[in-house]
């Protein structure tokens, strides 16, 4: 799997369109706590202040921050779930 996506990656870098991001294998919980750590470590400095956090100041500590909300989220799995939508 990887390789083929590696291979539509280089065939559409160019494009500029739509972003696709494909997650394999992710639950998301590792970049929430990633996220949440460095988050921790700037407040800790005084870089952040606690009573100020939201969920945006949250969101540039994700591994993409740049990256818009998801419009659509598809499971292969055949997982149901529609919270946050």
């Amino acid at each position: 799997v990887i390789d083929e996506l590696t291979e539509a990656e280089r065939r559409t870098r160019y494009n500029d369109v739509i972003t696709l991001q494909f997650c394999v294998n992710y639950g998301g919980r590792a970049e929430l706590a990633d996220a949440a750590g460095a988050l921790a470590a700037d407040a800790v400095a005084g870089k952040v202040r606690p009573d100020r956090v939201t969920d945006r100041t949250l969101a540039r500590y994700l591994y993409n921050p740049d990256l818009s909300d998801v419009d659509l989220f598809v499971r292969s799995s055949g997982e149901q779930r529609t919270s946050n939508f």
